[in-house]
């Protein structure tokens, strides 16, 4: 099946191996019902050339959020019960949350990145997402082997001394700044409302510490950020060419006459859109 990563340079673009994380799940008896829709090259909310853009299932005028929201849109709609995503900085997380569905950032773990299409090699991760957390705990047991994890959690013991606690857990800490709630859709809010009530109900459990931030300090925070962002981009960009020569150029990850061999071959492609290719001239990467 291809990986086409959502754009028309790779629609013919057959790996001759399952990615790794693919092949664990499979192994321990995973079913694969297919590949999901996702933003092109996993760089943010772009539309797929190969599916167009992923629609929410619970309204479909509304976002799905970034990367891999055909992976959380799948798993709302119910076609399966767990499904992959990636996540370089929040395309499992954002996703998850828009649609209301469980994701796991896992830790950076190069062995399960192995044969997943790359932004950096390393920030990148592959996580799970799932309607119930009893289904992200059994994925992730399986994608680490670790069975003892879940069977600890949800199968009444089993776990080692390494994986339980010899003492309670601290309180998870819960930071809500009021200054975004005064924007949030009329629909959306009272449903974020609900679920602060339902944090402070959970008494030593969960801190729950509400600020609000004066102008200055909104100011200031959306400075640091856009800078941060302005950064971070531009060290992605810059460790791409290294991340697709490793994906493209691996020994036996595809075939001796696949078209697309290096990172220059695919930035020079004459299907890449033109403005990506803009982009990623402005970079220097076609170079």
């Amino acid at each position: 099946m291809p990986t086409t990563a959502g754009v028309r340079v790779l629609r013919d673009s057959v790996p001759t191996r399952n990615a790794f994380v693919v092949e664990r799940l499979h192994e321990a008896g995973a079913v694969f019902l297919g590949k999901a829709n996702m933003a092109q090259l996993a760089l943010g909310p772009i539309a797929s050339e190969q599916a167009g853009l992923c629609q929410n299932p619970y309204d479909l005028r509304r976002t799905c959020s970034s990367s891999s929201s055909g992976s959380a849109a799948s798993i709302a709609a119910g076609l399966g019960v767990i499904s992959l995503g990636t996540d370089t900085r929040g395309s499992i997380v954002a996703p998850a949350s828009f649609i209301g569905v469980f994701g796991f950032r896992l830790p950076y773990n190069a062995t399960l990145l192995a044969g997943v299409f790359p932004i950096s090699a390393r920030c990148d991760t592959v996580g799970p997402m799932a309607k119930h957390l009893e289904d992200i705990v059994l994925a992730y047991s399986v994608m680490v082997q670790r069975p003892h994890v879940y069977a600890s959690v949800f199968g009444g013991g089993g776990g080692s001394n390494n994986d339980t606690l010899e003492e309670p857990a601290p309180p998870l800490k819960l930071r809500i700044v009021t200054n975004f709630l005064a924007s949030t859709d009329s629909v959306v809010r009272p449903l974020i409302e609900e679920g602060v009530r339902r944090a402070h109900s959970l008494g030593r459990q969960v801190h729950v510490d509400q600020v609000t931030l004066s102008e200055s300090e909104m100011n200031e925070w959306f400075s640091v950020s856009r800078s941060f962002f302005q950064a971070q981009e531009a060290c992605f960009y810059a460790c791409i060419p290294a991340a697709y020569n490793a994906y493209f150029g691996e020994r036996g990850r595809f075939a001796a006459n696949a078209t697309i061999r290096n990172a220059k071959q695919f930035y020079q492609s004459r299907l890449l859109k033109s403005a990506l290719r803009e982009k990623m001239h402005r970079a220097g990467l076609d170079e």
